[in-house]
């Protein structure tokens, strides 16, 4: 009991207030172009933490925020810190109101294929009878998919039905996709800097990252206008009749007038001097090497179609055309001296392109290749084909290095391994070869 006294006082019940200007840009010194106004009724708690100091418990408070505009027929973007964030704003949107009532008569052919890929309705997202569904990467690509066509369901105005009006998301959502949406909240102002569990240290989102999720508000064919609420990192306290607020900080990150314009970096520039500077290579560029030195059958090289394409060659030849070309010829020099040094071992075309194509050591390929008979083509758990999988790796831990946590290329093997011969397969002059037997189908689809 005192133990849950003491957490219950670490909870103090604020009413959630909302900063809006009335001009553009940030004015800290002209109170009278600022309103604060009540975003909510409820009274979501700050919590203390353990250095004594209230954080702004910006899960809980975005949570009860969303589902007092989603109760008034507002479609609510939540922006969340990670996707654990992400299933703990939607779990207690949907606590918080009735289920969904609307027919999904458009999107059943799309959950059956995510049934079907997934293989289990226990392990799929299925976003039917919900209010607030997730969106993140740990998701299948078919599984946001059906999360974005359920949350785009036009419901008449008149009409009595609930549907999926809340989306908590990371910032898959916020790279360009273009979702219907009234409200946009921003669930905190800082991140991670580390992949760290306990989530320190953070830093604070740069300030394009902020405007470009703030920017889903109201969009194009949808909506005018649209409202764009920020929690921050710390909580802000006011007195509403002596509003004294900081110049500098996150306040003026979201009000500025300006452009949070960033410089752009190329990787492929980035990528090609770090090949030319260093002579070791991590699993990642090892694959970035095989793809710019791949040669297809009608001749053109992977150098030339990325490299002559890439924002940095063409800055350098809008700058100084010549040297443009010294550089590509440096560049040459140095990927021609960083394969030789994979040692990677002949293999057939086939292998070679299925290696290329989904950033995978040839010799990976051609060992499972030499395996494919042993396959269990025949069963239908994940389970089995991963065990398959690593008994090929087990036999030869010179591949084990492209499995481990942040080397090297995510696999993700599906059950649906299987067999082919060329007729199923690429085309001779796709490849320039018939393979006998290959596994590019499950590669090609599950190597992320």
């Amino acid at each position: 009991m005192k133990m849950k006294t003491q957490a219950a006082q670490n909870r103090v019940p604020v009413q959630p207030l909302g900063l809006f200007s009335l001009i553009s840009g940030w004015h800290p010194k002209r109170p009278e172009k600022l309103v604060v106004q009540a975003l909510s009724d409820r009274r979501p708690p700050l919590v203390r933490n353990a250095r004594g100091r209230f954080t702004s418990n910006r899960n809980e408070v975005a949570a009860q925020i969303a589902a007092d505009y989603a109760s008034a027929g507002k479609r609510v973007i939540v922006f969340c810190n990670d996707t654990k964030a992400c299933g703990s704003v939607a779990d207690q949107i949907n606590g918080l109101l009735a289920r969904a009532t609307i027919a999904l008569d458009e999107a059943e052919e799309m959950r059956k294929a995510v049934l079907k890929d997934v293989g289990s309705s226990e392990a799929t997202f299925d976003p039917t009878g919900c209010r607030a569904a997730v969106h993140h990467r740990d998701l299948l690509p078919l599984e946001r998919r059906l999360t974005e066509s359920v949350f785009r369901v036009r419901r008449e105005i008149e009409s009595d039905d609930l549907g999926l009006d809340v989306v908590a998301a990371t910032s898959t959502i916020a790279q360009g996709l273009n979702l219907p949406c009234d409200v946009v909240i921003l669930a905190g102002t800082d991140r991670s800097a580390v992949d760290d569990p306990s989530g320190n240290p953070r830093t604070d989102l740069r300030p394009h990252e902020i405007l470009n999720a703030l920017g889903r508000a109201g969009r194009a064919a949808y909506a005018a206008t649209g409202l764009a609420i920020v929690i921050p990192a710390q909580p802000i306290g006011v007195e509403r009749a002596n509003l004294a607020l900081p110049a500098e900080g996150i306040l003026k990150t979201v009000f500025s007038g300006q452009d949070a314009c960033e410089e752009i970096y190329d990787p492929i520039e980035l990528l090609l001097d770090q090949i030319e500077v260093s002579a070791d290579s991590d699993p990642k560029m090892q694959s970035m090497i095989r793809r710019l030195s791949a040669v297809t059958t009608a001749g053109e090289s992977g150098f030339d179609d990325i490299v002559r394409r890439s924002l940095g060659y063409f800055r350098l030849k809008e700058a100084d055309p010549r040297g443009a070309d010294r550089w590509l010829q440096r560049c040459r020099t140095a990927l021609k001296a960083a394969k030789e040094q994979l040692e990677d071992p002949p293999v057939l075309d086939w292998q070679r392109e299925i290696a290329v194509r989904n950033g995978i050591p040839p010799r990976l390929i051609e060992r499972l290749g030499e395996a494919i008979d042993q396959a269990p083509v025949d069963k239908t758990a994940t389970e089995d084909g991963i065990r398959w999988l690593l008994d090929v790796v087990a036999e030869h831990p010179f591949g084990f290095d492209d499995f481990r946590q942040g080397g090297g290329p995510r696999v993700g093997l599906r059950p649906s391994l299987h067999k082919y011969d060329s007729a199923q397969s690429h085309s001779q002059a796709d490849t320039g070869c018939a393979p006998d037997v290959g596994i590019d189908v499950v590669w090609r689809a599950h190597a992320c």
